[in-house]
């Protein structure tokens, strides 16, 4: 995914740079981010707490 910006292709961290989201007011644990989880996967019985672990740690880097 490049995109152009002033006539060079953008490195695509630039581009969703712009597109963070920045929390106000936020805790010490938000301030750095946070990552997301489906429901479905932390409901799931059929999912060991490690996997829902390291699902959740690999998400962090999407």
């Amino acid at each position: 995914m490049n995109e152009k910006r002033r006539g060079e292709t953008a490195h695509i961290g630039d581009i969703l740079a712009d597109r963070n989201i920045e929390l106000v007011g936020a805790d010490a644990f938000t301030r750095h981010g946070f990552t997301q989880v489906p429901n479905p996967i932390l409901k799931s019985k059929r999912i060991s707490p490690g996997a829902k672990l390291a699902y959740t740690a690999l998400l962090s880097y999407a």
